[in-house]
């Protein structure tokens, strides 16, 4: 599905056009002009009843409205973490971050991943206001690399991760909620890298993608028994 707008993770701030920066206080989603975002939909994956989420792939970045910038950009390269629910613990916190880190040298990324993990309340309104959906989601991918991740650019992306909902999930099915968690950033980074779940091949190519990613960080496959986070 097309939506005939750019779309960005921004609050209302003016900044120069063509200057690339990334948000990290997001409370709403805009729509700004100037080029055309992709939206591709999850097929569905075992447990069939789990939500889905969504990819946003910006087809003309370097000429859309910047955004604010937040102290984790300072850290260049690699991956960030922000829990703007402030609900999980640092020690979790800091092991997603780190996984997160090792997912991108297992998949051989080189550039900036940004996650923000956020509450029901936050997502829903996300949802709402750039799908028209008021409900809630597991993962929001915004591929802003120039020309996308998938042509072999440096990642450039800036994924929004309810943590509501790895909490309900990781419930459901033993799961720790930074272990689900964990699986929606690797879900996010693999949209942005060209995987797409929008057939039954598709999506199980992705996920088994999904299972050696997890397996190389030392995580175990989506669906490994449950226990203690992995040190």
């Amino acid at each position: 599905m097309c939506i005939p707008s750019r779309t960005c993770l921004c609050r209302a701030t003016s900044m120069p056009p063509g200057s690339l920066r990334h948000v990290w206080d997001l409370f709403v989603l805009r729509f700004l002009g100037g080029g055309r975002s992709t939206i591709q939909q999850r097929a569905g994956r075992s447990p069939p009843d789990r939500r889905l989420g969504f990819t946003v792939r910006m087809t003309n970045p370097s000429t859309h409205a910047a955004m604010v910038r937040g102290p984790a950009d300072d850290a260049g390269d690699g991956a960030a973490v922000l829990d703007a629910t402030a609900t999980l613990s640092e020690s979790d916190r800091s092991w997603l971050a780190d996984r997160a880190a090792g997912a991108l040298a297992a998949l051989g990324a080189s550039g900036s991943l940004r996650v923000r993990l956020v509450s029901d309340a936050e997502m829903r309104q996300a949802h709402a206001d750039y799908l028209g959906d008021p409900d809630t989601t597991d993962v929001i991918t915004f591929d802003l690399a120039d020309g996308g991740a998938s042509r072999g650019e440096p990642l450039d992306v800036d994924l929004l991760v309810c943590l509501d909902e790895a909490r309900r999930q990781g419930a459901r099915r033993g799961t720790d909620t930074a272990r689900e968690a964990l699986l929606y950033i690797v879900h996010g980074v693999l949209h942005a890298l060209g995987f797409n779940d929008t057939d039954e091949a598709a999506a199980a190519a992705m996920h088994a993608r999904e299972d050696e990613v997890l397996t190389a960080i030392g995580v175990g496959p989506v669906f490994a028994p449950a226990g203690p986070l992995p040190s």
